[in-house]
């Protein structure tokens, strides 16, 4: 599913040993049963998410600044700092984390 809770693509097959799947591109299929194909992209990546706009966290030690959902911001509750935007934190001499890009 993309980040619209569309279905952009259907898992087919898997590897156990590799804890791995393998995936065919939601277009591919409506091709494959004689569907219109109505907008495949030619990488099949997911989209880039919409620009964010809520707060943004960042620590104590650190000047990268994340999305609350960023798989790099693991600290404890009393290391957080908490900006209301991304403006509000590059004023402050914050950095946009490249991971999550708020």
């Amino acid at each position: 599913m993309n980040l619209k809770g569309e279905v952009v693509g259907i898992i087919w097959g898997g590897y156990k040993d590799l804890e791995a799947a393998e995936a065919v591109h939601v277009e591919e299929l409506r091709e494959i049963v004689g569907l219109p194909v109505n907008d495949m992209p030619e990488n099949k990546n997911m989209p880039a998410p919409d620009p964010w706009s809520g707060a943004v966290y960042s620590t104590s030690y650190s000047r990268l600044f994340h999305r609350p959902d960023c798989n790099t911001l693991i600290i404890s509750s009393d290391e957080l700092i908490e900006f209301l935007s991304k403006d509000n934190a590059k004023t402050n001499g914050g950095i946009p984390c490249p991971e999550c890009n708020p």
